[in-house]
């Protein structure tokens, strides 16, 4: 009797990722991943469909790293879930913050003007959270049709200025203004609404509370998805990198989670985004091949690059003893 064992092949095409053109090689393998280089540019690089170049973790393993995040976890504790998920040694906590810094502000830079659908009621309102143990607000503005959120702000204070922030960004994420606006009884708002909404018809609606009916407790459910964010916000030194985690936070809730009242779709498939993205993970294989990724080339992995021959410091003087006539005279014997 003899045993035969089916084995499956898989056949797939290796291009360099600078698309150059070049003659690809094989370089030996890292993590159990193969390795390749391109004779042309010299980049070595593994299999695009898994990895990102010069990645040492695949990009399904960066996306869960990020939605985890997001999701309010710190760097350690997405470490340690990354070590136990895929049962590989626990990553550097530097390693999870240098792909929150790229993939997360490229992704927003990516749908940054892209205009939402909204209703024509939104919902605006402030909560209080602690950064590096001082005090902020952050304001936020919602569609109250599509749950979208369309702006997302944090400042020291909530003065007029702040307010009109708010609503100038609310109204630049949407493709039309609103025909109503519910938010509290801040003294800030009326002015606001006024100033960027003016010549749009606005009717401004100011309720009690969040607690109040007309509110619809939308923004009483949003604030209580933002402060369970507070532990996180407080390790923030600066307010510019707590603005950061709430811009990447806010596309994570816009784009990549389901709701339940929405029939379990996500607020960006309900306002009508054609999103370039389904998860962290598209956001790692996708967006960041171009925007992230050359921020860390090398020399040699830029296309067309050729490394000149290091000639070292030029010589301010000839080496040893400057020879002259009369000290070659004197050696030899010549008077």
């Amino acid at each position: 009797m003899r045993r035969f064992t089916e084995t499956e092949t898989r056949t797939f095409t290796i291009a360099c990722p600078n698309e150059d053109g070049g003659r690809i090689v094989k370089v030996g393998k890292q993590g159990g991943h193969q390795r390749y280089r391109c004779q042309t540019c010299r980049t070595y690089f593994r299999d695009p469909a898994t990895q990102g170049k010069g990645k040492r973790y695949p990009v399904n393993q960066i996306g869960s790293a990020l939605g985890w995040y997001y999701d309010g976890l710190s760097y350690r504790e997405v470490a340690r879930n990354m070590a136990r998920t895929f049962d590989i040694p626990e990553p550097d906590e530097a390693t999870i913050y240098r792909w929150v810094q790229s993939y997360g502000p490229a992704a927003v830079k990516t749908v940054k003007d892209l205009k939402a659908k909204a209703g024509d009621e939104w919902v605006a309102d402030e909560t209080m959270v602690t950064v590096d143990g001082q005090a902020y607000w952050i304001w936020n503005v919602m569609d109250a049709k599509t749950r979208y959120m369309l702006a997302v702000y944090l400042t020291p204070d909530r003065d007029l200025r702040a307010a009109k922030k708010v609503m100038k960004m609310a109204k630049d994420a949407a493709a039309h203004p609103p025909k109503r606006m519910r938010t509290d009884r801040l003294k800030s708002y009326p002015a606001a609404i006024t100033a960027v909404f003016d010549g749009d018809d606005v009717e401004h609606i100011q309720t009690d509370g969040l607690a109040a009916e007309i509110h619809n407790n939308l923004s009483e459910r949003l604030q209580g998805t933002i402060k369970e964010r507070d532990k996180v916000l407080r390790g923030f030194k600066r307010p510019g990198a707590a603005q950061e985690y709430l811009d990447g936070w806010m596309l994570d809730y816009n784009y990549f989670r389901p709701h339940h009242a929405l029939g379990k779709a996500t607020p960006a498939h309900k306002a009508g985004i054609d999103a370039p993205f389904e998860n962290w993970q598209g956001v790692a294989g996708k967006v960041a091949a171009k925007t992230c990724q050359m921020k860390n080339l090398r020399p040699v992995d830029i296309p067309g690059f050729r490394p000149k021959k290091k000639l070292g410091r030029p010589r301010t003087r000839p080496r040893g003893r400057l020879l002259t006539q009369e000290s070659i005279d004197h050696r030899t014997g010549r008077r």
